[in-house]
């Protein structure tokens, strides 16, 4: 028994499981908004796929991800699961490519719309993982609109049309303002192993340590202003989002939280500590925001 517990641990620090789960929250809130323009979902079968196929894309893209990382995360004395042989190279690899395939054609069950959002983005993962992460800023932005898109996606699974609301868009830039961050972050945790290893151009060997942390620290900043307008925009009409003390204190405790990572970020300290604590703020942010929906 401990076996298997233990194997099923490894593959979900292989995979980043809890960034997946995330994402079901983002595709949940989508939805949630969705319904509240009388875009509903038919059956409890569409409902199980709309949530299967981008978890599945995020599972693949962070296994793929360690996969070419290897030599990179070996130079970077990182802590994974390959390195220390608990999951075998090929295995992880082949694992990324089946979901990848499944999580990218299996959005047209949904619908169409919803299929050409989880083709491109699975496409996207794979192409990210294998060149475009060596990219100053093209693989960073990727990756930070991977964190945004699950609020159009869980829309347009439901609506089956691209005509937005402002408050999905709100959402979708504030989540890839915070992504972009975190990753820019990570390109300086990373300098060491993406230069030896994958002779990458990455926006910290580009740029230098001090400016990245510094164009970091103003995405982060990004993200609280976007909260700040969620509130400014709701404020008048809250039919779609009802907000109480709780929820609204949730919210300033993410903004407060963001603005203490900005000053540690600017004075490069505890930048691993940076990475972890802005993704509990957002999904703090994303709790509020879910709740206040519901109510």
């Amino acid at each position: 028994m401990g076996g298997i517990v233990n194997l099923i641990l490894n593959w979900a620090r292989l995979t980043r499981i809890e960034h997946a789960f995330l994402s079901l929250f983002g595709i949940a809130t989508g939805l949630i908004i969705a319904a509240k323009y009388l875009y509903f979902v038919e059956s409890a079968q569409t409902l199980i796929l709309i949530f299967l196929f981008p978890f599945l894309i995020n599972l693949g893209s962070f296994a793929l991800n360690d996969y070419f990382d290897m030599q990179a995360d070996r130079i970077n004395k990182r802590d994974r699961v390959l390195l220390k042989g608990l999951i075998l190279p090929k295995h992880a690899f082949y694992f990324s490519l089946i979901c990848l395939i499944i999580g990218g054609l299996g959005g047209f069950l949904v619908n169409a719309l919803s299929g050409l959002i989880t083709m491109i983005f699975s496409i996207l993962a794979f192409l990210y993982n294998y060149k475009l992460k060596e990219m100053a800023f093209v693989g960073n932005i990727i990756i930070s609109i991977s964190m945004g898109i699950a609020f159009i996606f869980g829309y347009v699974a439901a609506a089956n049309n691209l005509i937005i609301p402002n408050l999905v868009w709100i959402l979708f830039f504030g989540a890839s303002f915070a992504g972009l961050g975190r990753e820019i972050v990570k390109t300086v945790q990373d300098v060491e192993g993406d230069l030896k290893a994958r002779k990458a151009k990455t926006i910290a060997i580009l740029l230098g340590v001090k400016n990245s942390l510094m164009l970091a620290s103003l995405f982060f900043l990004a993200y609280i202003l976007t909260i700040f307008f969620l509130l400014f925009l709701t404020s008048y009409d809250n039919t779609i989002i009802k907000w109480n003390y709780f929820y609204l204190g949730l919210l300033f405790i993410s903004a407060a939280v963001y603005f203490v990572l900005i000053i540690k970020t600017l004075k490069n300290q505890d930048l691993e500590i940076v990475r972890k604590q802005s993704l509990l703020a957002l999904g703090l942010a994303l709790a509020a925001i879910f709740l206040a929906l519901l109510g």
